[in-house]
């Protein structure tokens, strides 16, 4: 069964890549293609995400989430080493399709500020 995923990915760097003389605002490594949130040429980088998606062949959508997770466990510190910008995917939403279904995974985290300390 093949398995559509997208993930969206929070950073700091504001990265592109030259193509044919012009800034893109996606590329791709490996099977994921990474592409900035909202992007517009004219607006530049008007967020902190990035979208990672992917077409996964597997037997379920549990095994689809492990090969895209260790493909962006492998790739994600990499481009956050080269970039020397924050960068994290763990904590961010994610939507797991099986193609030809109406129905999906959806796991969604909301980010909430810390606390201090209790005090007595």
């Amino acid at each position: 069964m093949r398995y559509r995923i997208e993930q969206r990915i929070e950073t700091l760097a504001d990265n592109a890549v030259m193509k044919d003389g012009r800034m893109e605002a996606a590329f791709s490594v490996g099977p994921v293609r990474y592409s900035l949130w909202d992007f517009e040429l004219s607006r530049g980088w008007p967020t902190d995400f990035w979208l990672a998606e992917t077409s996964i062949e597997a037997d379920d959508y549990k095994a689809a989430f492990g090969i895209f997770r260790q493909e962006l466990n492998r790739v994600i510190p990499r481009i956050s080493l080269i970039s020397q910008a924050y960068t994290d995917f763990l904590q961010q939403p994610m939507l797991i399709v099986k193609n030809g279904d109406q129905v999906g995974f959806l796991r969604y985290l909301r980010k909430k500020r810390g606390v201090g300390p209790h005090v007595c």
